[in-house]
């Protein structure tokens, strides 16, 4: 990620001319332009989407940009800004205007957000507008473009899958790794896949059947080139381990920002994942434990400020297979939570889930989207409920009392500059016939809460 996407002022500064862009292209079309049309029929385009992509850019800058967390460390939770993230990164790529920082001069303690930055001759120009004097550009056609096709796509989205849900027999004696909100590809995510695969090949992991799954959520908006560069290179499951290590995604909100296209129709058709069938939730189960993945985020209740819901058969499907092994101990694991002491909760999902939690209350619920890591204390739905979205989006630390019924909250941090920030991390699941050993790890690969689910 360029530093500059992610800063919120940077992102404000460029929306206007986004917008007149948009109008350009578009009376381009409308007047015939032959080298105009040929460029959007390459890239899928019509002169409604760039009319709609324009109108969206516009409401966002009269709307203003969400703020909220660190300005210079901004993953925006709104469509249409992490669309344009999307777009704005992809165009200075190809432009060839980023370069890495050298690592001598980056400090000690590492990269606390990123070490990718715009050079400093293309900073030189935004004051003369730093779009507008690539206007005429190959790329900045291309940018305008994706930015538009992904807009778009904000007025529908993939078909739900009608492959039944993945189904697994697991080990008793089980390893599964669970990140949350991991898929920035920023430089400490990258540190904390490292240590994940760590944690598959030491000698007791490698004594278990193992497995790794992802809370859902790949930025900015689930396009395929951002799992391509951002989430493949880096899962700690190698491409030639895919028969031996199990790897899992679920459906994050920003997965379903340009319609779940890259989830549905790439991420989950590359070989590693292909125990999902296709489907976007499954369960584990062996003689004790039944693990259910689900898909939190496909119903786009977000787009309109609302989230976290499980679209077509999936709450159904739980209630069946619940009652089939009642005497099995159940964990869930979605990328929305069920409640929350920090933001609203999934009111739609408990709804759809209560009738069966409250006859077979689940005894764990890990979940992300909330980029902390906190243990509540037992709810009358689950025993264990975790928030566990601290895999890869800068934060700063929160202070003062622990809220509600938290009972335990990760706050160590790393200072940056004049900025703190909270270390990332991840869980390991050990799983013992009946009981499962849970560590927290930090991204240095250090424990830093450890407890038994039973």
């Amino acid at each position: 990620m360029i530093a500059q996407v992610l800063n919120r002022g940077f992102m404000e500064s460029q929306l206007e001319d986004l917008a007149q862009a948009l109008e350009n292209r578009r009376l381009s079309l409308q007047a015939g332009d032959v080298a105009a049309s040929a460029r959007a029929e390459a890239h899928g385009v019509s002169e409604h989407d760039l009319e709609v992509a324009r109108e969206a850019v516009l409401d966002l800058k009269q709307r203003g940009l969400q703020a909220g967390g660190l300005s210079s460390a901004w993953i925006s939770r709104d469509p249409v800004a992490s669309v344009l993230q999307s777009a704005l990164e992809q165009f200075f790529i190809e432009a060839g205007a980023v370069e890495q920082q050298p690592a001598q001069s980056l400090a000690a303690v590492g990269v606390a957000v990123t070490d990718v930055s715009l050079r400093p001759a293309w900073m030189a120009q935004s004051k003369q507008g730093l779009l507008a004097q690539f206007d005429k550009s190959d790329a900045r056609w291309a940018l305008d473009f994706l930015a538009a096709r992904g807009l778009a796509r904000l007025r529908g989205q993939h078909p739900f899958p009608a492959a039944p849900p993945a189904q697994a027999t697991i080990a008793n004696k089980a390893r599964l790794l669970l990140v949350g909100d991991w898929g920035s590809g920023l430089p400490r995510a990258r540190k904390v896949a490292e240590h994940m695969r760590a944690a598959l090949l030491d000698n007791e992991g490698k004594s278990r059947e193992r497995h790794v799954v992802h809370l859902g959520d790949v930025y900015y908006a689930g396009f395929e080139h951002e799992y391509e560069s951002r989430f493949l290179p880096h899962w700690p499951v190698e491409p030639d381990e895919a028969g031996e290590i199990g790897s899992w995604c679920l459906n994050g909100n920003h997965d379903m920002f340009t319609g779940g296209y890259g989830y549905f129709d790439f991420l989950l058709q590359e070989p590693r994942f292909a125990r999902h069938g296709g489907a976007s939730y499954f369960c584990l189960e062996n003689d004790h434990w039944q693990i259910f993945g689900l898909d939190s985020a496909y119903d786009l209740h977000g787009l309109r400020g609302e989230e976290g819901d499980l679209w077509g058969p999936q709450a159904a499907w739980v209630a069946l297979r619940r009652a089939a092994s009642p005497k099995k101990k159940a964990v869930l694991l979605s990328h929305h939570q069920l409640f929350s002491a920090y933001e609203g909760g999934s009111p739609r999902m408990e709804a759809r889930l209560r009738p069966v939690l409250q006859v077979y209350p689940a005894t764990a619920w890990f979940w992300g989207h909330e980029h902390l890591c906190a243990a509540y204390a037992p709810h009358p739905l689950v025993r264990h409920a975790r928030l566990i979205g601290h895999g890869g989006v800068p934060v700063a630390p929160r202070q003062g009392a622990l809220p509600g019924d938290v009972q335990y909250e990760l706050r160590d941090s790393l200072l940056s500059g004049l900025n703190r920030f909270t270390r990332f991390g991840f869980a390991v699941l050990d799983f013992d016939e009946g009981k499962v050993g849970v560590r927290y790890v930090n991204e240095l690969g250090a424990t830093h809460h450890a407890e038994v689910v039973e």
